[in-house]
């Protein structure tokens, strides 16, 4: 039986829930689908292995020490590059800094292994953090890629883009 606007109607009302046939995703009626899809959630939440997050984080600050490494003097005065592998290791950085020079800050990107993030400082953003998707280095609140930002700050400081 239909009511007004063709709403199904039943002994006591509307079938069902009203509001949520204003949903655009239908929420999982059963105890047995609820539960299904709270494991799947978790399972795409399980966080990277260890070595994979290693091993692409240490390939992300090399990129970005290659990137930074032509902005060092004497081609910016000023500007100083640092860096700092893991200890007992002699490849693979575990932070790399450039400084910019006394009034314009510096860049840090330095990994935790334990959060399975990248800490990041620019001058211009102040501090960021940054998760691997499997694909790309995001931003933690807004996804931004990690590339971008660099590119864009350095832009701001010397007017040149770095290649990453």
């Amino acid at each position: 039986m239909t009511g007004p606007g063709g709403l199904l109607w039943g002994h006591s009302g509307f079938l069902g829930n009203p509001c949520r046939m204003l949903s655009t995703v239908a929420a999982p009626t059963s105890r047995k689908r609820r539960k299904k899809a709270q494991q799947a959630l978790e399972e795409e939440a399980q966080p990277t292995s260890v070595t994979n997050f290693t091993a692409e984080a240490e390939k992300l600050l090399s990129d970005i020490h290659g990137a930074l490494l032509p902005f060092e003097a004497p081609t910016h005065a000023g500007f100083k590059m640092t860096t700092k592998t893991r200890e007992g290791v002699t490849s693979g950085f575990e932070e790399v800094t450039l400084s910019c020079g006394k009034d314009q800050g510096m860049f840090s990107f330095k990994v935790d292994a334990v959060q399975q993030v990248i800490n990041a400082s620019t001058p211009i953003n102040g501090g960021l953090q940054y998760y691997f998707d499997g694909e790309a280095w995001l931003n933690v609140h807004d996804d931004h890629d990690i590339r971008g930002i660099i590119v864009r700050d350095m832009l701001k400081i010397t007017s040149s883009a770095p290649k990453l």
